[in-house]
């Protein structure tokens, strides 16, 4: 079965996004994730980033029947995307970081949830991005594979499934590359750049994608060792840090050098564009604008953002914020309890901006160039 563990303390106060660890073939939820001096970088990530929670998931995939037991990918994602979701997640942005076969159980996760699986739906929308070590989207072949991991025989469905070029591998990365704008999810990868028993396990060009715009880096390691950073300074953890930061609306300035899907306009710029445009002005609520009985003394603040942007939490923080604003800038306090705050989501090309139709790719651009600018 599979397990989620948090890692450190989860906090009281709101947390701005969620960070889940997923490992692959004969891993675990916390070995494959330490050095060899005992650092567990999942942890790492957890001390110098209180605003995250940080988890890690624990499941069955034996490569050999002989040390355990495996459940066919389908299947795995469906009970993956359960256990997060009874621990609450999918409410919030979602990072993934996952190794070797974990990316593609991360893979199906999405696809299950964005059509095969309506009550997944959240996690689909929620995801902001998914960090790839050593996965082999293309699979990996299976003599080095069986060499790397010393099987003999009893395969389990797991290992099976991962080999090189399996229809239903090349169709699963065929869906990422087709819909990962569509979902708005940025991608970052790397791959092992040294052998494990004579063999490359994941190759350069299995480990790649296949994404415009992502590059995928090489580290300094075998296929074990390539998700085990050796201490802060190791790229992978300075480099995935930032990533994981960026795609989760925690800093604006971090450049991660990942695949960015579509613009994220933080709520804390649209309120101090809203309070900069309220200052000079008298608020005098239109006459036209009444409730059910009549009465006409109502402001209505109208927001619109692109679709999956505003989480439950972010929803309520605007909509308590502006209403503040209003009521301050009218000077008057029972303006609260009669300001209307319209949350509305723009559909994917529905952003139109002097004469054009706007997609959240074209967003993203000159959101990028603004900051650029700045």
């Amino acid at each position: 079965m599979a397990q989620l563990i948090p890692v450190g303390k989860l906090r009281d106060r709101p947390q701005t996004g969620d960070v889940v660890f997923v490992h692959g073939l004969d891993g675990d939820a916390r070995g494959t994730w330490t050095n060899q001096a005992g650092g567990f970088w999942p942890q790492w990530l957890a001390d110098d980033h209180q605003e995250l929670a940080v988890w890690s998931v624990g499941y069955e995939v034996a490569a050999s029947a002989w040390r355990g037991t495996a459940m066919p990918l389908f299947d795995r994602a469906h009970h993956v995307l359960a256990e997060l979701q009874a621990a609450g997640l999918g409410q919030r942005p979602i990072c993934f970081v996952a190794h070797s076969m974990g990316g593609l159980l991360v893979k199906q996760m999405l696809r299950n949830a964005d059509s095969l699986a309506p009550e997944f739906r959240s996690f689909s929308a929620a995801t902001r991005g998914v960090v790839f070590l050593a996965t082999p989207h293309t699979g990996s072949d299976l003599a080095s594979l069986a060499r790397y991991l010393g099987l003999l025989l009893r395969s389990t469905i797991a290992t099976k499934e991962l080999e090189a070029r399996a229809s239903p591998l090349l169709e699963l990365n065929t869906w990422y590359r087709e819909n990962v704008r569509r979902l708005r999810v940025a991608t970052q990868a790397y791959f092992e750049n040294q052998k494990t028993k004579g063999v490359v396990v994941v190759d350069r060009a299995s480990a790649d994608p296949s994404l415009e715009g992502v590059t995928v880096i090489g580290l300094d390691a075998n296929h074990s060792g390539v998700c085990k950073p050796a201490s802060r300074n190791d790229l992978l953890y300075k480099r995935s840090q930032a990533f994981i930061l960026n795609v989760l609306g925690v800093t604006t300035q971090a450049q991660a050098g990942g695949q960015w899907a579509a613009s994220e306009p933080r709520p804390d710029r649209v309120i101090a564009a809203a309070r900069e445009s309220l200052r000079p002005h008298t608020l005098t609520p239109v006459p036209r604008l009444a409730n059910v009985t009549g009465d006409s003394n109502y402001v209505r603040v109208q927001v619109l953002t692109p679709a999956g942007v505003l989480d439950r939490d972010k929803q309520l923080g605007v909509v308590k914020e502006l209403t503040e604003i209003v009521a301050a800038a009218g000077g008057d306090p029972t303006l609260t309890q009669r300001t209307w705050v319209l949350i509305t989501e723009s559909p994917e090309g529905g952003w139109g901006i002097n004469g054009h139709a706007n997609t959240g790719a074209d967003i993203a651009a000159a959101a990028r160039a603004e900051l650029a600018g700045q």
